[in-house]
């Protein structure tokens, strides 16, 4: 079937990430246990809430601080957005040029810090959701990846049809899920290089 749709997810996709910076100084600030991992993110109860759009950022801070009131708020948001490497031109670029033949669109679970952090990192534009026709995040939508709510809200909101539709995304629970309500597909595993699987596109 035809491709006439693209979702994205970012972190991972768009968005370089390291999640070991994050999670040093998290562990630093407040020990081990407040940061387990989950395939390769951090998974917390208060995390999920604030990605979900539950809680508010002065709550996740708040929330945080207790568990090391030395810590400042600004050291916090700090830690949190350093995970957020930046977008490479090469994917700018390739975004660009996909967006001359089709329909563009973000999907990604994420909260209003790192909103606010990577809208800046696309140079020429006063925000990198510019590039798509719309941009969905889990805090505006009150459900995450892989919940097929947040899918299927996408697919409404935008009139897309599944199986003319491709989901890019780097966790396979969440292609998954997308592939459950029959929109292709497309795993981003470590040395796939999004920029080089859409060059001839």
């Amino acid at each position: 079937m035809e491709v006439k749709s693209i979702i994205f997810d970012l972190g991972g996709v768009l968005v370089d990430l390291d999640m070991s910076l994050t999670h040093r100084a998290f562990q630093h600030f407040f020990g081990e246990r407040a940061v387990e991992l989950e395939n390769g993110y951090l998974k917390s109860r208060l995390l999920r809430r604030y990605e979900v759009g539950a809680i508010d950022t002065e709550t996740f801070l708040g929330e945080l601080q207790r568990l090391a009131p030395a810590v400042s708020k600004a050291a916090i948001v700090e830690a949190w957005n350093a995970m957020l490497l930046g977008i490479p031109e090469r994917r700018l670029r390739m975004l660009e040029k996909l967006g001359e033949r089709y329909r563009l669109f973000v999907l990604s679970n994420t909260n209003a810090l790192h909103e606010a952090c990577f809208e800046k990192m696309a140079p020429g534009y006063e925000k990198f959701s510019g590039l798509f026709e719309k941009a969905y995040y889990s805090h505006h939508l009150g459900t995450r990846k892989p919940e097929l709510e947040i899918y299927q809200k996408v697919l409404q909101q935008s009139s897309l049809k599944p199986e003319e539709t491709l989901f890019v995304d780097d966790l396979a629970d969440n292609v998954q899920a997308a592939q459950k309500l029959r929109l292709q597909t497309l795993l981003i595993e470590p040395g796939l290089e999004p920029a080089e699987y859409f060059q001839n596109w």
